[in-house]
């Protein structure tokens, strides 16, 4: 009787080095009362530390200071965001990390572990949280590094959902240049549906930035990539944000 071939070893992520310029977290003297933020179709409620969110959150500095219904109320609602993507800030804002354990609240579903950690960046973006974008990065990166798929049917959700310039989009055209042959980029939309037409501009950008050539540096040469280069290092994005700063910045 034919036995099946032995299982491929899972890859192994080499040691990276650490950000040279990580947010300091939020003392736990600063953290303060505690208000509810309430996410999501379901309308489930968190109870967070006001501190927390006003250190992190341009978005919640915003809404809890700002003279809005939320500062006397402080109850901040989020019914468009999805709890699955708030499980992950809220265990973030605690833990420094996104997911409690690799089988806690993290999709073994690579294409739904994209969705979100795609989603989670995004969520950032939109509450002005840059140490949260810098962390969807990471994990984003490592993943794919893990599972060796090209994030193909998330093109088009970032680039309908962040601006020109954004660090996922540079991160997504980076990886296809790097990664990919021409013959295996173009396989990834043989239908058309997953790329935009600003992606693709983006590529073309990138290719000629490398001289016009398809560099498939492979798993390893990807894996040890300067993933700083991809972060925003602007610094806490709530009270602490210096005054002027905006937008993302990679420095």
């Amino acid at each position: 009787m034919a036995t099946s071939p032995p299982e491929k070893p899972a890859y192994v992520m080499p040691h990276l080095k650490s950000c040279d310029h990580p947010t300091p977290s939020a003392p736990i003297s600063t953290w303060g009362s505690v208000i509810s933020v309430i996410v999501g179709e379901e309308k489930k409620v968190y109870q967070v530390h006001k501190g927390l969110l006003l250190y992190h959150s341009s978005y919640f500095v915003g809404a809890l200071e700002g003279g809005f219904k939320e500062s006397e109320t402080e109850v901040v609602e989020l019914f468009t965001d999805e709890v699955v993507v708030f499980d992950a800030v809220y265990c973030w804002l605690y833990k420094g990390h996104l997911f409690d354990s690799p089988s806690a609240g993290k999709p073994t579903d690579v294409s739904l572990l994209y969705d979100l950690l795609c989603k989670i960046f995004v969520f950032g973006d939109m509450r002005g949280i840059p140490a949260l974008k810098n962390a969807a990065i990471d994990l984003l990166h490592s993943s794919i590094c893990i599972k060796w798929k090209f994030p193909k049917t998330q093109v088009r959700f970032i680039y309908e959902n962040t601006m020109e310039g954004s660090l996922l989009r540079k991160f997504i055209v980076d990886m296809a240049v790097l990664i990919a042959s021409c013959e295996t980029f173009l396989s990834f939309d043989k239908d058309g549906t997953n790329f935009t037409t600003e992606f693709l501009m983006d590529v073309i950008k990138a290719l000629n930035d490398q001289g016009g050539k398809w560099l498939v540096i492979g798993r390893d040469a990807f894996a040890v990539i300067d993933r700083c280069q991809y972060h925003d290092h602007s610094g806490p994005g709530g009270k602490l944000r210096n005054v002027g700063t905006s937008g993302e910045d990679s420095g």
